[in-house]
């Protein structure tokens, strides 16, 4: 028998290139072991980022690197997983689970968490993974039944909140903050949403949950923000707008909120003055508000992303395509994927114009690639009208002759 500090280094040094952090058992291995027989640079390779739970042995496991101050010098990035039980990313909230890995008392969980990050000087971005997929409040109250005892009714927003807490009065400085969404389907216009959305209330959070220590908040020191959540949260505009309100320099900003609303209300327009880069995905708006935003941040706006946007109101996708070239006078590279028009959202029959696989591709600074498809009636491969693919020259130029050939259909 033989173990693994046994092995010639360079069969380790293999080995380590495969090793996932997941895997607790292998983390502590590295920890106690590994580390002290000099493999420094691939356990220094092995810590830059790290996979958390809100798991008690997850975080038994992150207050143990924590507490080995060279290795939690290496970690750069978090990542924690707070995705339902059944998530393929992981196991979610560790604290809803009915097992001895449970933790039920949130206080506890926060206190682990925060004690552990608060050595880990260097961590400069952090994502919170939240797969909320297509469900009602009662499918998240279900989800959250290991919380019940401690507080009856804290929904998983709730849980993500009181965790943006632990960061938000940490002195630490993260310069990005990430919490991405795992989409499924693109929003539907078949019809009225019937499932009811979550209700957002963090007063229902007990004040001494965010008994935290700590002066700098490290959202000043943001630069690039994407802010990710499942579809039907709704109630959460005072929350965005709390969050968003102390980031002073936002160069980069990504929303992904899938829900029928606005999005006028969530961005200053202070915010948008130094605004670079803007990507949306997963919207249903009944408003101008599009365009209003992208008037706000136009002056300095060099890259613009629309994934999976519907128009329900009385703009249109045509309206705002001859609005973009004096709405976003330094655009450079402009992407439109699978955008929807739609007049009458509960008609099935309805008139689409729908733009899949529109890229803009800055190949060099100044040019654009971009195409151009329009489909009518929800049958793509039937119902196709025309294509325009537009290549060299400024974005604007190419902005300009989209515009045309919209026009023209």
């Amino acid at each position: 028998m033989f173990t693994l500090p046994d092995l010639s280094v360079e069969l380790i040094e293999a080995i380590l290139q495969y090793l996932e952090l997941k895997d607790h058992q292998s983390i502590r291995l590295v920890c106690s072991r590994l580390f002290q027989k000099g493999f420094r640079q691939s356990c220094k390779a092995l810590f830059t980022e790290i996979a958390v739970e809100i798991s008690r042995q997850s975080l038994e496991v992150l207050r143990e690197i924590s507490l080995r101050g060279e290795i939690a010098s290496f970690v750069k990035k978090l990542r924690i997983n707070v995705g339902p039980d059944d998530s393929s990313l992981g196991a979610g909230f560790g604290w809803t689970r009915q097992s001895s890995d449970c933790l039920e008392d949130t206080n506890e969980a926060i206190q682990m968490f925060r004690e552990a990050i608060r050595q880990m000087k260097n961590v400069q971005h952090v994502e919170i993974i939240s797969l909320e997929g297509p469900g009602t409040a009662e499918e998240s109250f279900r989800a959250c039944q290991g919380l019940r005892n401690t507080y009856p009714r804290v929904t998983r927003p709730d849980c993500l909140y009181m965790i943006l807490r632990a960061f938000a009065l940490e002195d630490k400085l993260i310069s990005s903050f990430h919490i991405p969404f795992v989409p499924g389907d693109p929003p539907t216009i078949k019809g009225p949403i019937s499932r009811r959305p979550f209700t957002f209330d963090k007063h229902k959070i007990p004040a001494h949950a965010f008994e935290i220590s700590g002066q700098q908040d490290f959202r000043r020191n943001i630069r690039h923000l994407t802010l990710h959540f499942g579809t039907g949260y709704k109630g959460t505009y005072e929350f965005f707008q709390d969050f968003l309100s102390s980031i002073e320099a936002l160069e980069s900003l990504s929303l992904g909120y899938g829900f029928v609303g606005s999005i006028k209300h969530m961005i200053s327009s202070q915010q948008c003055l130094g605004l670079k880069r803007l990507s949306l995905y997963s919207f249903c708006l009944q408003d101008d508000s599009l365009s209003l935003l992208l008037a706000q941040c136009g002056k300095v706006l060099n890259s613009l992303e629309l994934k999976c946007i519907t128009l329900a109101g009385k703009s249109s996708w045509l309206q705002l395509l001859h609005q973009l070239p004096d709405l976003l006078p330094s655009l450079e590279k402009i992407s439109l994927i699978r955008l929807y028009d739609a007049t009458n959202r509960h008609d099935d029959r309805s008139k689409l114009i729908l733009f899949p696989d529109l890229e803009g591709v800055s190949a060099l600074p100044g040019v654009a690639h971009l195409g151009l498809r329009l489909y009518h009636d929800n049958y793509p491969s039937e119902g196709f009208v025309k294509g325009v693919t537009y290549s060299g020259g400024h974005a604007q130029r190419a902005l300009e002759f989209i515009a045309k050939a919209a026009v023209q259909t």
